[in-house]
């Protein structure tokens, strides 16, 4: 999960979703990145932090009503139109898909 990071209400955000992902799956992984759009034509950079964790399969399925649901509150918290969250179940099987929130 990707979430900007230059608001100080995302900084706790981003702290819930590691104490989520932390407790379903046992661990996570958090790395800054650098992330980009463009409005009125001008490209605008921004802070983004990267949120991971590995699970296995029955973990993850069991999960994953819970884990949504967190997602549309982390979005509508940062004010996101919305999330993108990658699943990969085992190798070469990902599956990429977007909230709306």
């Amino acid at each position: 999960m990707i979430a900007p990071s230059c608001r100080d209400r995302t900084h706790l955000a981003n702290k819930r979703l590691e104490r989520i992902l932390a407790e379903m799956f046992g661990g996570f992984s958090s790395f800054p990145l650098r992330g980009g759009y463009v409005t009125k034509g001008e490209l605008e950079r921004e802070k983004v932090v990267l949120v991971t964790a590995c699970s296995d399969c029955k973990a993850m399925l069991r999960s994953l009503r819970l884990l949504s649901k967190e997602l549309v509150a982390v979005g509508e918290e940062l004010e996101q139109e919305a999330i993108l969250a990658k699943l990969t179940l085992v190798p070469f099987l990902t599956f990429h898909f977007m909230i709306v929130i």
